[in-house]
């Protein structure tokens, strides 16, 4: 069952990894032989307290942050 017809192949990975992330591989078809690897990071509640009590310009550093560490 594909989940998204936007991609070559896509696969559910549900506790990968010591911790049991759960994981997202798939190709898309607009980008051909690129390999996209995606995790949820599971967030405890202050956290996301903390995080909706940012500013915009916090909020984009931390997603800034984000990207870098996963390039």
């Amino acid at each position: 069952e594909m989940k998204n017809s936007e991609n070559t192949f896509q696969i559910l990975v549900k506790h990968a990894g010591k911790y049991g992330i759960p994981a997202e591989i798939f190709e898309p078809k607009s980008q051909p032989g690129v390999i996209v690897i995606g995790a949820k990071v599971i967030m405890k509640d202050n956290q996301i307290a903390r995080y909706l009590g940012f500013t915009e310009d916090e909020k984009e550093k931390v997603e800034r942050r984000v990207a870098e560490y996963c390039n």
